[in-house]
């Protein structure tokens, strides 16, 4: 559960990219809906997201969870 209450929002792919971007992942390229991402600590992960849909809060836990992020450091990035 994301700290003081706060809930995982559905949210743009933009809107996660642009969030990932500002942990550390580059996006190296896209491909149809997938986007393959990469940090400098070696990690990857791959954001298949549908560009004109939005991603309901279960597969952005489960990004985050591929990310090794918590949500309270996602959510206080967006």
């Amino acid at each position: 559960m994301a700290g003081r209450g706060e809930r995982i929002p559905s949210l743009r792919r933009v809107e996660i990219l642009s969030a990932l971007r500002r942990v550390g992942f580059q996006v190296l390229r896209e491909r149809g809906s997938h986007a393959f991402l990469h940090h400098p600590d070696c990690r990857r992960l791959t954001v298949a997201i549908h560009p004109s849909a939005e991603a309901g809060p279960s597969i952005v836990k489960k990004i985050l969870r591929d990310a090794g992020l918590t949500e309270s450091d996602f959510l206080s990035r967006l």
